[in-house]
């Protein structure tokens, strides 16, 4: 049990770690372009663009690690583990009742 907890604390503090990379590399590359703006196309504020789109990638980055993390999956993933080891009733397969009554026929060569 402890090796899980582990393993689960493992991976959860990674992929927080991999959200606050991709934080601070959003941070800083979006602070540089408004400054790179006037030199590549002045009559254009381009910059604005590509920041609302790595935006929208941050939210559902940071929404599918805080939400992924949280303790409402460790909940079902307990719930979900609970019922597996509850007494499983499985159906029976289903057999054929037909019976074959004609005999083959011979081959005449």
């Amino acid at each position: 049990m402890t090796h899980n907890l582990r393993r689960i604390a493992e991976k959860r503090t990674k992929a927080r770690l991999g959200f606050y990379l991709h934080a601070t590399v959003f941070v800083f590359v979006n602070l540089m372009q408004p400054g790179i703006n006037p030199f590549t196309m002045p009559w254009v504020f381009w910059s604005g663009l590509p920041f609302w789109g790595w935006s929208l990638g941050l939210v559902v980055h940071g929404l599918g690690v805080w939400l992924k993390t949280s303790d409402a999956r460790g909940y079902r993933i307990e719930e979900e583990m609970d019922g597996l080891q509850r007494p499983q009733i499985f159906e029976t397969p289903i057999t054929s009742s037909v019976t074959v009554t004609e005999k083959p026929r011979e081959s005449q060569h």
